[in-house]
């Protein structure tokens, strides 16, 4: 399904190098979102497609991989501005280096992906994820419309995507990408937070109508009350 996520801005001041073709334009990111920049120039940019740097001195030692965008739109006259789109992954972009500067700019991680509030309820059923073409079995601890927490007997971390699947799909869910914004080690096992990446729309109706019986069956007074 495209389009259901919608990414929340931030305004900033990140100086940044763009480098377009052979050439490279000095700038400053104005605002900042997961799905792009806004930036403001000292000159036209031409180029469609560019990659964006840190303009900061770096450490010796370090690597900074330029991330891809695509130029978007442009506004000419005495102070140039332009909308970049990135190009690359999501989870190319946590990798980024502008993935710090985001995270500071919002109070949680979940304020990265402007949903609908979708509110998460508690379930316990079995699962499997794929990482790199191997499965580890993993436990689902609570479910939204929008993501999944869960167990997994592995090291994780932010940023990283997997496969996973209910292990007795009575649904019919198929398997869901997910993105991990949160992890949290536990004696070898993490405990995971992510995203939904691109589901299909038969897939959301099926998560919508799977979280509203979980939401009823964990609202329903039990016998023992």
């Amino acid at each position: 399904m495209k389009n259901r996520r919608v990414f929340q801005r931030a305004d900033c001041s990140i100086p940044a190098v763009v480098h377009a073709r052979s050439r490279f334009l000095y700038g400053e990111v104005v605002d900042l979102s997961l799905g792009g920049v806004r930036l403001a120039l000292r000159d036209e940019l031409g180029a469609e497609s560019v990659e964006l740097s840190p303009n900061k001195a770096i450490p010796e030692g370090v690597i900074v991989i330029p991330l891809p965008y695509e130029r978007a739109w442009q506004k000419s006259g005495e102070k140039p501005e332009v909308g970049l789109q990135f190009s690359g992954g999501t989870d190319a972009f946590f990798r980024g280096w502008l993935a710090d500067h985001l995270g500071s700019l919002f109070s949680t991680p979940d304020a990265l992906l402007d949903h609908r509030k979708l509110v998460r309820v508690p379930c316990q059923m079995d699962g499997t994820a794929r990482v790199d073409e191997k499965d580890f079995p993993c436990a689902f601890i609570d479910l939204s419309l929008g993501g999944i927490s869960f167990i997994i007997p592995r090291e994780a971390f932010p940023g990283e995507t997997l496969q996973i699947w209910l292990d007795n799909d009575e649904f019919g869910l198929g398997t869901l990408e997910v993105i991990l914004l949160r992890v949290q080690t536990l004696r070898g096992h993490s405990l995971c937070g992510g995203r939904f990446l691109e589901p299909e729309e038969s897939q959301v109706s099926i998560l919508e109508k799977l979280v509203q019986r979980l939401s009823q069956e964990h609202e329903a007074p039990s016998l023992e009350d």
